[in-house]
């Protein structure tokens, strides 16, 4: 009797287990139970571990762990240069609003929502920044597309944990010309650089020129301005009173020249005539002729006393 009794128990806890639902639900889960005859979805959120439902119940689990979405597209920059972006974003469900996220977007949401709003502002962010400067700006492009499709998302029960441009790259043809154009570049400011140096020169040598020209003219005036200083000093009566003082003067000077300047009397010849006005005012007699000027003299002298006598 009794083992009939414990193969009756038995076979109902069978049936029973055969009847039930059993749903796990991981760590790094939470999950939401559609009602199998109703096909509404209950709002009570299913934690961690097993559990037992009905087994026309559905269990809809969601993952509360970010997950990486990676997006590879073509991009213009503000220099009108394509370029292939390649960026990846975290996001993941709000917990507390999984509910809301389910009825409104499902589990699909990141298609749903998030896809199109990261590639146009990935798209709107490289516009902002020429080729040349992309790379140097990544944490500021990321930090930009968080601020402007963060407050979207969290409209749409999800959360953004991070952004990331991964890398980007640009067709072959369009690298080679942008080589030959850093390289004219390059080469247009080295001449630029090396006129600029030229001019620099020209300008150096103008000013040098312009200084000893200044100088020469000062000269010239302040030698114009002795010049003027000294003739306007110097008179007449000072050419004759040099002219008299002269110790080494082996002439006879008369008073009587033109513009007052005395007459030299040549003994040689008795022709007077006038001093040359130079700095020089005198006239030496040749040392050969001394001897016979004083013969002459004293000639002279004897013959006037003769002529006294008769």
């Amino acid at each position: 009797m009794k083992k009939i009794q414990k193969i009756i128990f038995l076979f109902g806890v069978l049936a029973l287990l055969m009847n039930c639902n059993i749903a796990t639900v991981n760590l790094g889960e939470i999950g939401l139970v559609r009602d199998g005859s109703s096909g509404l979805v209950s709002n009570k959120i299913v934690r961690e571990g097993r559990h037992s439902l009905d087994p026309r119940d559905e269990l809809i689990i969601y993952s509360i762990q970010s997950k990486p979405y990676q997006e590879r597209l073509e991009v213009l920059t503000r220099d009108d240069l394509t370029i292939n972006a390649i960026a990846t974003i975290r996001v993941k469900p709000i917990e507390a609003k999984i509910y809301e996220l389910h009825r409104e977007t499902g589990q699909n949401y990141y298609n749903n929502v998030v896809r199109e709003e990261f590639r146009a502002a990935l798209k709107n962010v490289f516009k902002e920044y020429p080729y040349a400067q992309v790379t140097k700006n990544f944490e500021v492009m990321e930090d930009t597309i968080m601020k402007v499709i963060g407050p979207k998302l969290t409209a749409k029960f999800l959360q953004i944990e991070s952004v990331n441009i991964d890398d980007i790259n640009i067709p072959v043809e369009i690298s080679e010309a942008i080589q030959k154009k850093v390289k004219k570049s390059q080469e247009s400011a080295a001449m630029d650089y090396e006129l600029s140096i030229e001019k620099k020169k020209n300008e150096i040598e103008r000013l040098n020129a312009q200084r000893e020209a200044e100088i020469t003219l000062i000269k010239a005036r302040a030698e114009a301005e002795a010049l003027r200083l000294v003739n306007s000093q110097i008179t007449t009566k000072y050419i004759q009173l040099k002219a008299m003082e002269n110790p080494n003067n082996k002439v006879i000077y008369l008073p009587i020249g033109r513009d007052g300047l005395p007459m030299l009397l040549n003994l040689d010849n008795e022709k007077p005539g006038p001093i040359p006005q130079s700095s020089n005012f005198q006239t030496t007699l040749p040392k050969t002729n001394s001897k016979k000027n004083k013969t002459e003299k004293k000639n002279e002298a004897n013959e006037a006393d003769e002529s006294e006598k008769n």
